[in-house]
């Protein structure tokens, strides 16, 4: 019961898969996490639906979800996808923000994997940690200064709202193709097969 300033998950979503979709991926995984929050539903609809608009489906098996959303739930959930039992194994790897997808990215790397050539890596961010730490993480979202921003123009105006409306304001995501997403390759990666041999 309090104003709200978020961004636009399902243009975030669309501006991801979009992307993916026209570099060769049709075969994409979920990482969620902040379970006890409405943010990690919302997204996972949003890529749900992002996908339906290119005719491709997002299989239960291949989402991983975990309480939190920091790096070592990242790192554990890219841990169980290797382990999984998935055909044919997604290339597109979907994260629900950065935090998460760095440390997918760590454990991609202790694998021996090529980051945007066995796999690809997006995430529901644009915070600091995608375009600051490298390699850089394909993000999409409203940049954090301008959700503080409105949320600091709605509190410091209260004409904006008649001092007792609550005020829901939904900011454009914005995009940025970074490092971590390339091509899908053209034949399975044989690195990954050494790794997943149901590959």
């Amino acid at each position: 019961f309090c104003h709200s300033v978020n961004s636009n998950e399902y243009q975030s979503a669309e501006q991801l898969v979009d992307h993916l979709y026209e570099l060769g991926h049709r075969h994409f995984a979920y990482f969620g996490g902040m379970c006890a929050r409405s943010r990690h539903e919302e997204r996972q609809q949003a890529l749900r639906m992002a996908l339906k608009r290119h005719g491709l489906t997002l299989p239960n098996e291949a989402i991983f979800t975990d309480e939190e959303a920091e790096r070592k739930e990242g790192y554990r959930a890219a841990e169980k996808l290797l382990q999984a039992t998935l055909k044919p194994f997604p290339t597109a790897w979907m994260c629900v923000n950065g935090l998460m997808a760095r440390g997918v990215l760590s454990r991609v790397f202790q694998a021996g994997l090529r980051l945007g050539e066995d796999v690809s890596v997006g995430a529901f961010d644009n915070t600091r940690v995608c375009g600051e730490e490298l390699p850089g993480i394909t993000s999409a979202s409203a940049l954090p200064e301008d959700l503080g921003r409105e949320a600091g123009r709605i509190v410091l105006d209260p004409s904006l709202h008649g001092g007792d409306s609550l005020l829901d304001v939904v900011l454009p995501s914005r995009f940025f193709a970074r490092k971590s997403t390339g091509p899908a390759p053209k034949r399975p990666s044989r690195r990954l097969a050494t790794l997943h041999p149901a590959s």
